[in-house]
């Protein structure tokens, strides 16, 4: 009784992290809102990370279907979408039921694609685990409201860690379900319903934030949702979808110079450059993306630094199993190995980050430097100096070797020898799941061509 009236005390007024209640860690409310999350950053690995190195596998069984490749396109491009959604419908509606929402959403995704008969209904159902990725990578937001600011990032590295095994092993698990299991490429699937079936019971048991009167007030939910910027989301959604499919589209469903192409491309990066000249120009009271958060260096070095990560990591996640199947080895267990590499590297970055952050970022703050003794604001002053100028002086030597190296590279270049004529189509053509016939290769490695 006593933790269901705190649950109820908690929906109504928000608690300061750093003045936590003796026990908090221990409550049941804690503890089963933590598993909760670590199963939901789980189910998100299981939504993505499996399926998509159990393509092949896939249209083998159910197809073949030149469609196939859409089973991971579609989860990142409704993913991609959804995502700027979720903070905004989260405070809306509530995050408890939003995360329940997703978690559910993950939960009949999963059951479709495992009971899939055809490629297109794995590629219905991968939509229906987009839309819950969309919510399951809000994980690190949800803990920082558990948790406070000091423990976050060791608190992360252990939801981290909890995901490992299907992160950095996925590839790995993805290939022994298909050579060990009567079932193959479905059992991937089945993990997902586990843990989101598992996840949903402990956020409907345990999961209570505050909501929207104990943030909002008088403010009524109507209010908010006359405050929503519909424009700016179809501009955002329609450009991003567009930019997505043609990019997707473009060397294997067309040329890369077809209309279909090209027209895709050009619509979509038009909406994109209008949805953000709209959020700059029209003054609404709720921006779906406030620009001004661009103008803080730290967010936008933030933006920038998971832009390029996901960037790779996405697009290593599809092409290097395929890559090495086609390549290096037809073994599915060495391919399994081999491919951990990408989701190895990137797990063990995020836990390292998460640990080392605090330690490494707090050496070199001015509260450290003014601990040292006989540290005065004047040594402190020319210090500072002295290390923008070691800075500027470094780079500037970096860039002028670049420079050099650059323009040898491009003389060098212009009297290097052309070898196109000794490429073969064989290797992109077996990267886009098509037999490239070998014919032209053979007969080049037979002439010692090649």
């Amino acid at each position: 009784m006593t933790d269901e009236k705190n649950a109820r005390e908690l929906t109504a007024t928000p608690v300061d992290l750093d003045e936590l209640p003796a026990g908090y860690y221990c409550s049941k409310n804690f503890v089963g809102s933590l598993i909760a999350v670590c199963l939901m950053a789980i189910s998100l690995y299981l939504g993505y990370v499996l399926p998509v190195n159990s393509l092949s596998a896939i249209n083998a069984d159910l197809g073949p279907d030149p469609s196939y490749s859409l089973i991971s396109t579609v989860f990142t491009l409704i993913s991609g979408v959804g995502l700027l959604l979720v903070g905004r419908l989260g405070d809306l509606f509530g995050r408890r039921y939003i995360l329940i929402g997703g978690q559910l959403l993950g939960l009949i995704g999963a059951i479709v694609c495992a009971t899939a008969k055809t490629v297109p209904t794995v590629i219905g159902g991968s939509v229906l685990c987009g839309l819950a990725a969309a919510v399951q990578l809000t994980f690190s937001f949800v803990i920082a409201e558990l948790v406070p600011n000091r423990a976050r990032p060791v608190v992360n590295a252990g939801i981290f860690i909890t995901t490992l095994p299907f992160s950095a092993f996925g590839s790995l698990i993805a290939d022994l379900f298909i050579a060990n299991t009567a079932r193959s490429w479905r059992w991937t699937y089945y993990l997902n319903i586990i843990t989101c079936g598992l996840s949903i019971i402990l956020l409907v048991l345990f999961y209570f934030p505050p909501g929207w009167d104990a943030k909002r007030g008088n403010e009524s939910r109507i209010d908010g949702l006359k405050k929503f910027d519909y424009i700016g989301f179809l501009l955002y959604a329609g450009g991003l979808i567009l930019v997505l499919l043609g990019l997707s589209w473009g060397g294997s469903s067309y040329a890369w110079h077809s209309a279909h192409v090209i027209a895709v491309l050009v619509i979509g990066f038009v909406c994109l450059l209008a949805f953000a000249l709209y959020e700059i120009f029209v003054p609404l009271q709720q921006p779906l993306l406030p620009m001004s958060l661009l103008r803080n260096r730290g967010y936008a070095g933030a933006v920038c630094s998971a832009l390029v990560g996901n960037m790779v990591y996405f697009s290593m996640s599809l092409l290097w199993p395929t890559a090495i199947a086609d390549l290096y080895t037809t073994n599915t267990i060495k391919t399994g190995w081999l491919s951990i590499s990408t989701g190895a590297g990137v797990i063990v970055g995020e836990v390292a980050a998460g640990i080392l952050m605090k330690p490494a970022v707090s050496a070199g703050t001015t509260a450290a430097y003014e601990a040292v003794p006989g540290m005065t604001n004047g040594i402190l002053g020319a210090v500072t100096e002295a290390v923008k100028t070691a800075y500027s002086q470094s780079f500037r030597t970096v860039f002028l070797a670049s420079i050099a190296f650059g323009g040898l590279s491009v003389i060098a270049a212009c009297f290097a020898e052309g070898v196109d004529g000794r490429f073969t189509g064989d290797v992109a053509a077996r990267l886009k799941g098509v037999d490239g016939g070998g014919s032209g290769s053979e007969e080049k490695l037979k002439d010692g061509k090649v």
